[in-house]
């Protein structure tokens, strides 16, 4: 006979992945309105003219950092009072902490990464990029493919001041939902 709990222990598991995926464009907005975080979602007109082959290289280790799941790295080309919101309406993750925080529940979510640019639009005069994405990744052996869209503000140094992160999360939940509702309990 099989322990009872553990299959309770893989259900809670299941809903709390697919709850996180679902509700995740809206998570942590009301957090962040509690503690009085005003977002500074723009560089505000400012001119901020970086060199377009820095903005490359900076952007082809954000996302090599990505697939090498490679945290300090990763860390190490964000500002210190950088910030990343993924997806766009969720609480955002500041400062290395906060950084490393998110980095890290990335690294728990997903075994494989498997990222690629799709398309590249840079704004030098701005320090400003965005770039449409597409993922292959594979979550406790599951395989789910989601794109998205990020956009960058650099500060005047070339590190990542901001990105805000544009995708549905729900793509992954219905895809873990899909394989998992298949499967007895």
């Amino acid at each position: 006979m099989e322990p009872f709990y553990s299959q309770l222990d893989r259900i809670r598991y299941q809903h709390v992945v697919v709850a996180n995926f679902e509700y995740g464009e809206v998570a942590g907005t009301m957090i962040s309105s509690f503690e009085g975080i005003e977002e500074n979602k723009s560089n505000n007109g400012e001119r901020l003219p970086l060199a377009t082959n820095l903005m490359e290289q900076q952007i082809e280790s954000y996302f090599q950092a990505i697939r090498d799941r490679d945290l300090d790295r990763w860390l190490d080309l964000f500002s210190p009072d950088g910030w990343i919101e993924d997806p766009i309406g969720s609480r955002p993750f500041r400062g290395n902490r906060g950084l490393r925080i998110f980095f890290r529940g990335f690294l728990k979510v997903f075994e494989s990464v498997d990222l690629q640019a799709t398309k590249t639009k840079l704004d030098p005069e701005r320090g400003q990029a965005q770039i449409d994405w597409s993922i292959r990744a594979t979550h406790k052996n599951i395989p789910v493919q989601f794109a998205g869209t990020e956009e960058f503000q650099f500060n005047s140094s070339g590190k990542l001041k901001q990105v805000r992160v544009m995708q549905n999360p729900c793509d992954v939940a219905q895809q873990l939902l899909t394989v998992w509702t298949k499967s007895p309990c």
